[in-house]
């Protein structure tokens, strides 16, 4: 793994020719896992006692058991977001700032009959989606490339008519994904689709229609009499 280090004191001062004399590390663990080591060094022999590594020992350990806890916090909120997301009945689509899919959920997937293609062995690949398998199977009804980037870049929102995608109509709605920053201003995380299925709307207001429709011609046809 690529870790950043960060040296300071008396290893990095060149006129400095001693040798370290006393020197301990600690082991940073987050969730199990070893993520880094605090070195701490002297040129002078014997400088650190039992007591003192102790407590250091104690702190460090303390730090990581909270941002272990924090960690499972954000892990466990990040779980229930994602199985929401998953659930919807809604198609949802997050795309980052270079167009990568960051989520897609089994509903939208459903929408565009994204199918991972299959193996040589006759297993299913673990192919993701992309932007690509969009452009592809929305084709000339919904510019979903062009209306991605006035979100990203011009921060727009825009809410289709309905568009026809084989049996089902839908709405399609694109927004810009923003962080508000403690610093002031918003950040572009990226944008979201949201694919509404009105289908069944549509097919109300045709029932609704015929039924008007009829009503009118049962009661124009005594008066026409």
């Amino acid at each position: 793994s690529k870790l950043e280090e960060v040296t300071s004191g008396a290893i990095i001062v060149d006129d400095i020719k001693q040798n370290i004399g006393s020197l301990f590390n600690i082991p940073i663990v987050i969730g199990g896992v070893v993520v880094g080591v605090l070195s701490v060094a002297h040129v002078d022999a014997g400088l650190y006692k039992e007591e003192d590594m102790t407590i250091l020992y104690k702190i460090t350990g303390q730090a990581s058991e909270a941002v272990t806890r924090l960690e499972e916090v954000v892990k466990m909120e990040k779980g229930k977001l994602n199985a929401m997301v998953q659930s919807m009945g809604d198609g949802v689509l997050m795309i980052d700032n270079e167009y990568r899919v960051t989520v897609a959920n089994p509903a939208v997937k459903k929408i565009i009959k994204f199918v991972p293609p299959t193996n040589p062995d006759g297993t299913q690949g673990d192919h993701h989606v992309n932007i690509f398998h969009f452009v592809d199977a929305l084709g000339g009804k919904f510019d979903i490339h062009g209306r991605l980037e006035e979100a990203l870049v011009k921060k727009n929102s825009f809410v289709s008519e309905r568009i026809n995608i084989d049996d089902a109509f839908f709405e399609i709605g694109v927004y810009p994904v923003l962080h508000s920053s403690f610093k002031g201003g918003d950040q572009m995380l990226g944008a979201v689709v949201v694919f509404h299925d009105i289908t069944k709307d549509i097919e109300l207001e045709k029932v609704r229609e015929e039924f008007a429709g009829m009503i009118v011609h049962e009661l124009r046809s005594p008066l026409d009499s």
